[in-house]
C-alpha cells in the first residue's frame, strides 16, 4: 500500500520533468511548478477519496431558501505577440447570467438543493412568511439575494433529508477478523438479503422488507423513523434501519446480512426481526460496531415482552433509550493501516497515469 501511494506521487514529478527536457523553457519556471502541485494535489484529493467509505446522514429541514438570479461581470485578458516581438493586450467584458436555484438548510448545517415545487410547500406548510436575505457574489452587477422560509418547530410538519457524506474506514479491503468474507449479488440475491436502500430526491427508506414476509410499511411508519433519524442524528451519531425477514430463516439471516453490509457503516445501528405470518416478532437480532451492545440487549428483551411488530411502539422505545447507544470510535482501527483493493488500486494507477498525461501535455504544447 505504501509502495502504491509513493508511486502515485512519484508520477506527477517524472511526468513534469520530462516535459521539462523535451520542451525547456527556463524562464517559465513557474508554470512547470504549478503544474506540478496542482497535479500532486490531485493525486492526493484522488488517493483520499478512493480510500474512503460511504455513510447515510439525516437531518431535518431548519429553513428552505429561494435563490434569485444573478449577472456576473466577467473581463478577460488577452496577450498575443505580433512577428515583430511586441506584445499586445486586449481586454473583453462579457456577462453571464447564473440562474436561479432552492435549498434546504437542515439543522446538520448541510445544504441540499432542492425542487421549486418542494420550497413552495415547504412555505406553506410552515406558514411562517418569507424573509429577505442579502447574498454577496463576487462581480455581481445586477440581481442576487433570495428568500427564505423558516420551519415552524412543529413536530408533524418536520421535513427530512438523507445525504451521503465518506469518512475513513480503516477496515475497508482489509483481511482482518473484523472483516469477513463478502457476500456477493447472487448470494445476496438467492437468500433474500436486502440491499442498502436508496437514496431518492433526498429521501431513503429506513425500513425495509425481505423477499418471503408478507408485510409492507406505511408511509406513516417510513415518515416516523426518518423523523427519528433526523432527530438523533446530530446529537447522537446514529441511523436506524429495520430489516425484516420471515421468521423461519431463523437468526443466522441476519449474522449474513450483517457480512453482505460488511459490518455496517459506524453510525448505523440496524434491526433485524423475523417476523410470523401473524405479524409477530419472534426473534430479533440487531447489529452494530458498539463496543458493549447495551442497546442490541436492552432492545432483545423488549422483543421478548412485546412481541407484536408496531413501529410507532419501537420509535418510542429507541427514543427513550438513546443513552444506551454509543457510536464506534473508527480511530481505533488506525493500527490496521489504510489498504486498496486489487480493483481500486487499477483505478488509482489508472486514473494517477491520466493526470500525468493531461499534466504532461499541457507543459508540452501550451508553453
Amino acid at each position: 500500500m505504501t509502495t502504491l501511494r509513493a508511486a502515485g506521487f512519484f508520477l506527477p514529478a517524472v511526468a513534469v520533468a520530462t516535459a521539462f527536457l523535451m520542451n525547456p523553457q527556463p524562464e517559465a519556471w513557474y508554470l512547470y511548478i504549478g503544474l506540478l502541485i496542482a497535479a500532486e494535489v490531485a493525486v492526493y484529493w484522488l488517493f483520499e477519496g478512493i480510500n474512503r467509505d460511504v455513510e447515510f446522514h439525516s437531518g431535518y429541514y431548519w429553513q428552505v431558501r429561494h435563490y434569485f438570479a444573478w449577472v456576473e461581470r466577467v473581463e478577460t485578458t488577452q496577450t498575443r505577440t505580433d512577428s515583430n516581438g511586441r506584445t499586445h493586450t486586449t481586454r473583453q467584458v462579457s456577462y453571464r447570467t447564473h440562474p436561479e436555484y432552492w435549498t434546504a438548510y437542515l439543522n446538520t448545517k448541510e445544504e441540499i438543493n432542492i425542487s421549486r415545487q418542494q420550497f413552495l410547500y415547504c412555505s406553506k406548510l410552515w406558514n411562517t412568511g418569507l424573509d429577505y436575505f442579502p447574498t454577496h457574489h463576487p462581480n455581481q452587477v445586477r440581481g442576487g439575494g433570495g428568500e427564505a422560509s423558516a420551519w415552524n418547530r412543529e413536530q408533524e410538519t418536520m421535513q427530512t433529508a438523507t445525504y451521503k457524506k465518506r469518512y475513513k474506514n480503516y477496515l475497508q479491503d482489509t483481511n482482518s477478523i473484523f472483516n469477513p468474507r463478502r457476500v456477493t449479488r447472487e448470494e445476496a440475491k438467492r437468500e433474500g438479503l436486502i440491499p442498502y436502500p436508496k437514496i431518492i430526491d433526498n429521501t431513503q427508506e429506513p425500513l425495509c422488507v425481505s423477499p418471503g414476509v408478507s408485510y409492507a410499511f406505511s408511509d406513516e411508519d417510513q415518515m416516523l423513523f426518518r423523523r427519528l433519524n433526523a432527530r438523533m442524528g446530530l446529537k447522537h451519531q446514529i441511523h436506524f434501519f429495520v430489516l425484516l425477514f420471515p421468521a423461519e430463516k431463523g437468526v443466522g439471516i441476519s449474522l449474513r446480512q450483517r457480512q453482505y453490509w460488511e459490518g455496517g457503516n459506524k453510525n448505523e445501528f440496524t434491526i433485524c426481526l423475523g417476523v410470523e405470518q401473524d405479524q409477530n416478532v419472534r426473534w430479533c437480532k440487531p447489529f452494530s460496531w458498539m463496543d458493549a451492545p447495551t442497546l442490541e440487549v436492552a432492545l432483545q428483551d423488549w422483543y421478548i415482552k412485546n412481541p407484536a411488530l408496531d413501529m410507532p411502539a419501537l420509535e418510542q422505545w429507541l427514543t427513550e433509550n438513546i443513552d444506551l447507544w454509543k457510536r464506534k470510535q473508527f480511530s481505533d482501527f488506525k493500527y490496521l493501516g489504510r489498504h486498496l483493493s486489487p480493483w481500486k488500486s487499477t483505478m488509482y494507477i489508472l486514473l494517477t497515469v491520466v493526470i500525468c498525461v493531461l499534466a504532461f501535455l499541457l507543459l508540452l504544447n501550451g508553453l
